[in-house]
């Protein structure tokens, strides 16, 4: 058993005939709505991964991977697990899960959006930060 299917853990997915089966034999959703998932997943996973300058292998390593998996996954090919998905983003992105799903949003930008909030916060008594958090989340809900 590789790395892969250790961490996915229950359900094996896998590709065969233009359809996606479950381990236990069943066929699961339809192939045309699993392709167009798989393949806009996995475009982002390579934006992310460009923008960052790095490699998959240098990503895969760090996520306990093989780059061929990775290759899989970028490409559309491979049903990734939640596990393989947060192994991906927290140790091979260096970056929160939730980032893997936004599609609309430039990776370093909000990396670098995010450094200078707190360090504009980070020197400030615990009311002014909250008072900031509160000024924050009102802009952003509006």
């Amino acid at each position: 058993m590789n790395k892969a299917q250790y961490l996915s853990i229950g359900y094996v997915v896998k590709r065969k005939h233009h359809r996606w089966w479950m381990s236990d034999g069943h066929s699961s959703v339809d192939d045309s709505r699993v392709d167009s998932v798989l393949h806009r997943f996995g475009q982002r996973l390579r934006e992310l991964r460009r923008e960052l300058g790095l490699t998959q292998d240098e990503v895969a390593t760090r996520a306990g991977l093989t780059s061929k998996y990775l290759s899989e996954v970028e490409n559309g090919h491979s049903n990734p697990s939640l596990l393989v998905l947060h192994a991906v983003a927290e140790k091979g992105l260096k970056m929160p899960l939730a980032a893997l799903f936004t599609y609309d949003t430039n990776a370093k930008d909000a990396q670098d959006d995010s450094r200078q909030l707190v360090a504009i916060v980070a020197g400030q008594s615990r009311a002014v930060r909250r008072r900031a958090l509160r000024v924050l989340q009102a802009l952003v809900a509006e």
